[in-house]
């Protein structure tokens, strides 16, 4: 962390600050929190923490931001439940950014021995079909043709309206 504010963004947050928490999902967060939100998250990923890249990611749930768009995609393709993947697709969702179709196909046909309930393949989905795109259309198409049965149900579900 380079700034000044980044760097006390970044101690209350590791605080475990429910009032910073608080207040990135109540209120409107400056530029300058969503600049210290993606910089947290690039940093935290490079160093491999992932304790710190959690808050991170929780934080960019409360303020959606395009620029994390890949980063998040990047953690998601490493398959490795220490990068939250559930949280991860979390903050990838309300983005509605097609550069997460690729990665979003990759969670949809992950199934790691953890997750008995597709739960990351159901969050996927849920991202795929928020996002206006081709990829992602054919995508969800495919999904409520195939797969496992939550996850074809769901995908019709978005496919009917």
């Amino acid at each position: 962390m380079t700034d000044v504010d980044c760097r006390d963004f970044d101690r209350a947050l590791r605080d475990g600050s429910v009032d910073l928490l608080e207040r990135l999902r109540s209120v409107e967060v400056s530029d300058g929190d969503e600049r210290c939100i993606v910089e947290g998250l690039e940093h935290t990923f490079a160093r491999e923490d992932w304790d710190g890249f959690e808050l991170y990611v929780l934080a960019a749930q409360r303020k959606p931001s395009g620029e994390a768009v890949p980063l998040l995609c990047a953690a998601l393709l490493l398959k490795d439940e220490r990068v939250f993947p559930e949280e991860v697709l979390a903050a990838l969702n309300p983005v509605a950014d097609a550069r997460a179709v690729p990665a979003l196909r990759e969670m949809l046909h992950w199934r790691p021995e953890w997750d008995e309930f597709h739960a990351i393949a159901v969050k996927a989905l849920w991202a795929l079909a928020k996002i206006d795109d081709d990829g992602a259309r054919a995508l969800v198409a495919e999904s409520a043709a195939r797969g496992p049965r939550v996850l074809r149900d769901l995908a019709r579900q978005h496919l009917t309206g």
